[in-house]
């Protein structure tokens, strides 16, 4: 009996042992005991993606990518699934964009890949890309094309579910309401225990006013789904809804207000306008949409007239909105559900500031605009207001947004407005020089204004965001002052790069990302500085590391009161990348990224004039006539497009039309140095040298070419072989810039290339006495000297080359070559030698090493390297010479 509860308690601690091990731990132990095993890697990996434990799937796979390419197929297809899945997991869309277009390389009907893709193009905001993807995927979905290839994860219910979710979600991001209606029926009918398309359905009906159907479609959510917290809280908004009181102040506001008032006029209560003297039809408008109106004489002071205006609300809550604002109706459910949840007193909406000559500049702050009347709250300030709140009072971040138009107004109405607002901060700052807040907000209007029109502004700026920065404690202020802060170092960042001091300006920048690693406009301006420095690896890190913040930025709803100037500036980062995919002469990524700009913005003119430019590059005509055309329709005087359409036609034996657009291009630009200079290398570089050299031609007979554009125009002159015209240019630049190497070197480039190699000499000379001169002017020096034959003055200045550059094995070789003429035979050996490590099968080195040999006695030597030598080339004559003479002396002796 004891016996038998023995064998009992033995079978009961195995039975606990075989629950403990589960594949999961088999797979990970198989990982640990063979780290290096990619198929073991690979099974785990697959075992996280299906146990909703995707977050593990890069730390399991990440090793392997230091074995890619992959040769074996199946692994290789498998690696790039997940890693994939694993980047789409943790926000990183722009690399995992680049991991589907690895696996669809391998299996191009995947219904992983394109899932993946219709998902990561919407949270990146690229519509029409994402729809494409979506589509392509119901289509192999339905006709199971993909599961006859490879096994697809993406091949649920569930899957097809939520890729009718995203087609869906882009439908209504087109305000296409009712394709976007039934792709959410048809993504419940998929998988009706989904609960997004119930929430995106009801959001549908609610904005609509149909609050019945958006109840009856969140029951039906609530019944079916397994998770239902969001959805009970959607229900709970809907049955209950909280007053509001919209409050405004106005002055002859009649362009502007009706637009705003149309904006809430259907979800507020009451509508609250203080005004404060209009002499237009503002206060008939106001009457006219039935708001309450109130009466103040303007007394500079806004902060004074917006606590009137909330003074006068009675509705439970309180909403503040100007007369250039718009609330964004699609994004009433998202406020309304933060005023019903009753967690909350304070909501916060992104402000979007929409200006340019197409709408195209967006900036973003995040702003307190509705809150509980009974909180009483008060403005101050009398420009820039601010709301004055408790510290201790939560505040509801959400991604609700406000329209604001108040920086795309006339220019007349914005200089008028500027001059007030700088009025009232030179003012304020009179009154309280100690303002941080109002330091920072003058440098901002400053920084607004156009920099080349008012270089003045620069130095205003730096100081006042300097002192901001020094008014304000980051670790131990307010939450206030920590964005003051952070908003002041962007701002002093910004400057230095307009004006030049990029080192200043990436240290400022640097400085903001330490407070706060996900502050984007730090991130995209580090981005530009290191394009303009050619630091094109770095730069590539910072647009696709603001591609990634961005994404998961919008998804917690923005950065905490701060005033953002590239919240979604999508466009430059692409541009960006293009720049750095041009540089590497990547065209097929340089096309993809140019697109995704012009995706973003179709008027983004560099982008469009560029991709003109790569089409021409790669032969494709009528892709560069497409672009340059276009970019004429928006800009009827772009020499960039004439001159890209002159190009085109020249290329396309349309000679006619090529000479009329290169006049038209000329006529275009009559003093536009710079942009004649640019356009020549475009000319030169699509083979056009004819007429490229009218557009130099055209410089040299206007009127004197600016220091600051000589530089640039001898550049220019020199690819285009007019040497003697850039010598000239040069010859004036040195006069001044007396200690600039690289001048004098590309002087004398122009007197080498025209055989003066006397003055060549001289010039390289000069060059290399010049603390920290560029190594390749030695290199330069020992070649003008080869020519004047000073053979040893030229082995001198090629060895300290050689030093400074040891990665330059030709220049090994000639120093071989030298010192053998010299009769060093020792040292031409050791250079001899060198070379013929990196290039064990060049002739002309194992030559002249058995010269040495030979010359040195070393006779048996001599014979086994020039019989290697015949063996490579048995024409080489000198070595068959050489061979019968050295076998000779080995006789005689």
């Amino acid at each position: 009996m004891a016996r038998k509860q023995k064998n009992q308690k033995t079978s009961s601690n195995k039975s606990r042992r075989q629950q403990t091990t589960t594949p999961q731990t088999v797979l990970e132990k198989a990982v640990k005991a063979n780290p290096d095993d990619v198929a073991a890697r690979l099974c785990l990996g697959e075992w996280y993606l299906k146990n909703d434990q995707a977050e593990s799937i890069l730390e399991t796979i990440e090793p392997i990518e230091q074995q890619c390419p992959i040769s074996d197929v199946d692994l290789r297809v498998d690696y790039n699934r997940l890693r994939a899945y694993g980047l789409t997991n943790k926000g990183q869309y722009p690399d995992a964009e680049k991991a589907v277009c690895r696996l669809m390389e391998d299996v191009p009907d995947s219904l992983d890949a394109w899932y993946l893709l219709a998902y990561v193009h919407l949270a990146m905001r690229e519509y029409d890309p994402s729809e494409r993807a979506a589509r392509k995927f119901l289509s192999l979905y339905a006709d199971n094309t993909a599961s006859t290839t490879r096994q697809s994860f993406a091949s649920t219910p569930g899957h097809l579910s939520q890729v009718h979710n995203t087609l869906g979600s882009v439908h209504q991001a087109r305000e296409a309401i009712s394709e976007a209606r039934k792709a959410f029926e048809n993504a419940i009918e998929a998988d009706e225990r989904n609960h997004l398309p119930y929430l995106n359905l009801a959001k549908i009906y609610e904005r609509s006013h149909k609050l019945g159907q958006a109840r009856e479609v969140i029951k039906r959510g609530i019944r079916n789904c397994p998770q239902v917290q969001e959805l009970r809280l959607v229900a709970r908004s809907l049955e209950r809804g909280a007053t509001v009181s919209a409050c405004m102040i106005v002055k002859n506001e009649e362009e502007l207000l009706p637009d705003c008032l149309a904006s809430i006029r259907d979800w507020v209560d009451e509508i609250i306008v203080v005004d404060t003297g209009s002499t237009d039809s503002t206060v008939e408008i106001a009457k006219s949409y039935g708001a309450k109106l109130f009466h103040q004489k303007w007394e500079g002071d806004f902060s004074k007239h917006r606590n009137y205006s909330t003074d006068q609300a009675t509705s439970d809550w309180i909403f503040v909105i100007d007369a250039d604002e718009r609330f964004v109706e699609d994004d009433l459910d998202i406020i309304r559900r933060h005023m019903n949840a009753g967690k909350h007193r304070a909501i916060a909406v992104n402000v979007l500031n929409h200006s340019g000559k197409f709408d195209e500049n967006v900036t973003s702050l995040t702003s307190i605009r509705l809150f509980k009347r009974e909180l009483g709250l008060t403005y101050e300030g009398i420009v820039h207001n601010q709301l004055v709140i408790d510290s201790e009072e939560p505040i509801a971040h959400t991604s609700a947004r406000i329209k604001h138009l108040g920086y795309g107004l006339t220019e007349e109405r914005m200089a008028t407005k500027t001059k007030r607002t700088i009025d009232l901060l030179e003012k304020q700052l009179q009154d309280n020089p100690d303002n941080a807040f109002a330091h920072f907000n003058y440098a901002q209007v400053l920084l607004g204004q156009d920099t080349a029109k008012h270089p003045e502004n620069a130095r205003h700026i730096i100081d006042a965001a300097r002192r901001a920065v020094e008014l304000t404690n980051p670790d131990e202020g307010s939450h206030d002052d920590r964005n003051v802060h952070l908003m002041a170092l962007y701002q002093l960042a910004m400057t230095h790069f307009i004006i030049g001091e990029d080192a200043a300006g990436e240290s400022y920048a640097l400085r903001a990302l330490e407070l706060t690693p996900d502050y984007l406009d730090p991130i995209l301006l580090l981005g530009n500085i290191c394009v303009r420095s050619n630091r094109f690896d770095e730069a590539e890190r910072y647009y696709n590391r603001y591609l990634e913040t961005q994404a998961r930025v919008a998804q917690t709803a923005g950065m905490e009161e701060m005033l953002l100037m590239h919240p979604c500036s999508f466009q430059y980062a692409y541009y960006g990348l293009g720049l750095v995919t041009e540089y590497r002469r990547d065209w097929s990524a340089t096309t993809r990224y140019l697109q995704k700009a012009l995706d973003q913005n179709p008027e983004l003119l560099d982008a469009n004039a560029r991709l003109g430019r790569v089409c021409l590059e790669l032969k494709q005509y009528e892709e560069a006539e497409q672009s340059f055309e276009k970019q004429l329709k928006i800009e009827s005087s772009s020499h960039q497009a004439a001159v890209g359409l002159a190009c085109v036609f020249q290329a396309t034996q349309r000679q006619e039309e090529a000479d009329n657009w290169l006049v038209k291009a000329l006529d275009m630009l009559p003093g536009d140095h710079p942009a004649l200079i640019e356009y020549a290398l475009m000319l030169e570089e699509a083979d056009l040298t004819g007429q490229a050299c009218a557009f130099i031609d055209k410089m040299t007979t206007s009127e004197a070419v600016p220091t600051e554009t000589q530089r640039r125009l001898a550049q220019c002159c020199f690819r285009l072989e007019k040497y003697d015209h850039a010598a000239m240019l040069y010859e004036l630049l040195v006069q001044t810039e007396t200690t600039d190497a690289d001048l004098l070197n590309d002087l004398a480039g122009c007197y080498f290339k025209t055989e003066d190699y006397s003055r060549a000499e001289e010039l390289y000379q000069k060059a290399t006495e010049i603390p920290q001169a560029p190594a390749v002017t030695f290199r330069n020096l020992g070649l003008a000297r080869i020519n004047l034959e000073k053979i040893d003055a030229a082995a001198v200045a090629l060895a300290t080359y050689y030093e400074l550059a040891p990665d330059q094995y030709e220049i090994a070789r000639l120093l071989g070559d030298l010192n053998l003429q010299l009769k060093d035979y020792n040292t031409a050996l050791t250079y001899y030698e060198r070379f013929l490590q990196v290039n064990p099968q060049d002739p002309l080195a194992l030559f002249g090493l058995s010269e040495c040999y030979l010359l040195m006695g070393h006779r048996e030597s001599a014979i086994m390297g020039y019989e290697r030598v015949l063996q490579w080339d048995p024409d080489f004559t000198p070595a068959l010479e050489r061979l019968a003479q050295a076998r000779e002396m080995v006789q005689k002796a």
